[in-house]
């Protein structure tokens, strides 16, 4: 359960804040778009792949910035 807590006379609007983002961090809205339809197998491992692929080439970039 995601809280966030009212300090003093904290302002509402940072408290919305504050909640949208530990809602993104832990993953609540994304899992609940994955799960309102069915997603076929190859397309949940082309996702994943995809991803990977994605990931692989930040690093290789940041590793080919490096001056030696």
């Amino acid at each position: 359960m995601i809280r966030v807590e009212r300090k003093g006379d904290g302002n509402f609007e940072k408290m919305i804040r504050k909640f949208k983002r530990k809602v993104e961090d832990a993953g609540v809205v994304s899992e609940f778009k994955d799960r309102t339809h069915f997603n076929k197998p190859s397309e949940i491992r082309r996702r994943k792949f995809n991803a990977r692929k994605k990931t692989l080439n930040k690093v290789r970039k940041e590793l080919d910035s490096y001056t030696y």
